[in-house]
């Protein structure tokens, strides 16, 4: 792969799959050069809402925010395993799990391009009113979208 066609951070290189694929930058990494710990919790919510964004383009929160709701996140949670360095390229690809009345679900597999796994991620995220910070039905157009 020549210099000039890797992805400055990130880049998506699949829709179906929805493939988000990583350049680990130098400065992600602690003095042994493994990935800090919360980077990964990065490269995963960028792969999420970018999932998200081509769903909903041009963007997710604008999309929700005309319909009067908010998407905060209620659970994030990751297996780290095997450890990331400067120059790694990992493909993060995103489905939908689980749809619920206020809530979804995405999963994000984390693989190097060669196919060795690297991480397992989901991330829970609520539809809540602007109006009153409480969790309100999934929008049926954005229900529809991630389905």
């Amino acid at each position: 792969m020549s210099v000039g066609s890797l992805p400055a951070t990130e880049a998506v290189i699949s829709l179906d799959p929805f493939v988000v694929r990583r350049r680990v930058a130098f400065g992600d990494c602690d003095p042994a050069g493994i990935v800090y710990t919360p980077r990964y919790g990065e490269y995963v919510a960028g792969a999420f809402f970018l999932f998200l964004d081509t769903r909903f383009a041009p963007s997710f929160v604008a999309r929700l925010g005309a319909l009067g709701v908010v998407p905060p996140a209620r659970r994030l949670e990751m297996d780290l395993l095997r450890p990331l360095m400067p120059g790694d390229l990992p493909d993060l690809t995103v489905t939908v799990s689980d749809i619920g009345r206020s809530s979804y679900t995405l999963v994000a597999h984390g693989a190097t391009p060669g196919g060795d796994a690297v991480l397992e991620a989901l991330t829970t995220m609520v539809t809540v009113s602007m109006e009153t910070r409480r969790p309100v039905a999934v929008p049926d157009a954005f229900r529809e979208a991630l389905g």
